[in-house]
């Protein structure tokens, strides 16, 4: 899923993406497994990091460190200009936690 899709429309097809000649794009990638909608008093869209990390002390954020940390995430793009479509492949390695937030470590 990315920008602009709804989440009520997350399973359907998406619509392309036109990017016009010398301009760019900011976009958000989100694996749809990883929205899903909680109903009650406090319920709505949730959407999880793509990689949690629960440690609560050193120990634990170490172990879990090693699982991830030196991995790589890669994100296949398919690009049409005009009847071609290449697929790019974006390589991304896990080099470290991004930040701390209330009291769990978050890749």
């Amino acid at each position: 899923m990315h920008t602009g899709v709804k989440y009520s429309e997350m399973n359907n097809a998406q619509p392309s993406t036109v990017v016009a000649r010398n301009t760019s794009i900011t976009d958000i990638i989100i694996p749809t497994k990883n929205i899903r909608y909680e109903s009650g008093q406090h319920g709505g869209w949730i959407t999880d990091p793509l990689f949690v990390n629960i440690a609560k002390d050193k120990e634990k954020l170490d172990y879990v460190s090693k699982l991830f940390i030196g991995r790589t995430v890669k994100i296949v793009l398919p690009i049409q200009i005009q009847e071609t479509v290449n697929e790019y492949i974006f390589s991304f390695n896990i080099a470290s936690f991004k930040s701390f937030v209330l009291g769990y470590f978050v890749l």
